[in-house]
């Protein structure tokens, strides 16, 4: 009897372990998306200051179509940049069905993923720009379930906006790096995240277009 007394007390002790653990675990998550979200509408503001008043839209023309050989042998120019608190950023990308507005840092890095999405590949003057950030509600999660058609829009540093569209999504394996960067004549832009848990990669692909 007292046995089955102890195993039962301990039982009951684990399970309380457990919990405390998972509710330490929602907490810090909680805190860590708020974290972020104060940073980024920080950097956000001071970064669209130093942008020209005035944009302008990046030329596009319908039915242009990436020619993925001369991409291969021929390198983009280079994305500008501007400096803020020491952090480099390369732009703002805005998603106006999440109310989204959030600096792009040029180095991906763990302490720059916790603030903000940052460039993982490629250039947006070829169509070929990946981006990754954290699945908060913040930064990237909402757009697990971005139907498509939902409006993206990147604004360079210099003040010149490309404009893109939802295609679709892609479930990729954590470690599955051609799958994120690769380009492709379907997209012109991949913005991804991790799925709940971490254990793979959500791909959000993006059609530029015009207008």
């Amino acid at each position: 009897m007292k046995s089955r007394k102890f195993f039962g007390d301990l039982s009951i002790i684990i399970g309380l372990l457990l919990i405390a653990t998972a509710l330490f675990l929602i907490a810090r998550n909680i805190r860590d998306e708020m974290n972020a979200g104060k940073a980024s509408a920080e950097d956000v503001m001071e970064l669209i200051a130093l942008m020209p008043d005035e944009a302008t839209v990046a030329e596009y023309e319908p039915g242009y179509e990436k020619d993925l050989e001369v991409i291969e042998v021929i390198p983009p120019d280079p994305m500008k940049v501007e400096v803020i608190n020491g952090y480099k950023y390369i732009g703002v990308i805005e998603i106006p069905e999440y109310e989204l507005s959030l600096p792009v840092r040029q180095e991906c890095n763990e302490e720059n993923l916790n603030s903000c999405p940052c460039l993982y590949s490629g250039n947006v003057h070829n169509d070929t720009m990946t981006l990754c950030a954290h699945n908060f509600d913040t930064q990237f999660g909402l757009l697990r379930d971005a139907p498509a058609g939902t409006k993206i829009y990147f604004s360079t540093v210099d003040g010149v906006i490309y404009k893109y569209e939802v295609i679709g999504q892609e479930i990729i394996g954590a470690q599955d790096i051609k799958g994120m960067t690769d380009p492709s004549l379907d997209w012109d832009l991949t913005l991804f995240t991790c799925t709940t848990g971490g254990q793979m990669r959500v791909a959000v692909r993006c059609a530029r277009v015009s207008g």
